[in-house]
């Protein structure tokens, strides 16, 4: 994330990875079941995507004013 997106911050990008990792882990159940049909390397794909692109709209939405110095 830091060398493709530099205004993204750590609390957006640890929040979308959790998001991320929970919707993955559905899609795999999904899978498993039967109700979609989604091959397992693409679950890859989808979760990097998914968490750049959902870290980015956080930051740009609830985290943009999370701009804190340490003096």
């Amino acid at each position: 994330m830091a060398f493709y997106a530099r205004k993204v911050k750590g609390n957006a990008v640890f929040v979308a990875a959790v998001v991320t990792e929970l919707v993955i882990v559905l899609l795999f159940i999904l899978n498993e079941y039967g109700k979609i049909s989604l091959g397992f390397l693409w679950l890859n794909m989808v979760g990097a995507v998914m968490v750049y692109v959902l870290a980015v709209l956080l930051q740009r939405t609830i985290y943009r004013n999370s701009h804190r110095r340490l003096s």
